[in-house]
């Protein structure tokens, strides 16, 4: 059942890496007016690395139970738990709940604690 819950874990990872790179994009990067081009570019890379960053996770967590033993699967479920965590705090705290990312990442920390 473990296997289950990481692969879920993962794909919630890769679907919320998907609206978090989409969304970003259009409504917050995009529309920076009054800002130096080059700060909006760094801006918009930066906000993007973590896009990039979850959908690895995601995808070594969708892998994990077909290419990794035990130990070294009981250490990425729970580095991936400790990325997707404090992302859902990071975006609870900044949107005040009312956005439904932190809930998205809550389940995918959850997801990956219980398949580790």
């Amino acid at each position: 059942m473990t296997d289950y819950f990481l692969i879920a874990a993962g794909v919630l990872g890769l679907i919320t890496s998907a609206g978090h790179g989409y969304i970003g994009h259009v409504r917050l990067v995009s529309p920076l007016d009054g800002i130096d081009a080059r700060a909006k570019r760094a801006l918009g890379t930066v906000f993007q690395l973590t896009t990039i960053y979850w959908v690895m996770g995601g995808i070594a967590l969708i892998l994990a139970p077909f290419t990794l033993s035990a130990t070294p699967r009981e250490v990425l479920a729970i580095f991936m738990a400790v990325i997707y965590g404090t992302a859902a705090l990071g975006n609870l705290w900044i949107t005040r709940g009312f956005h439904f990312g932190w809930v998205m990442l809550t389940a995918a920390t959850v997801l990956a604690i219980a398949g580790r």
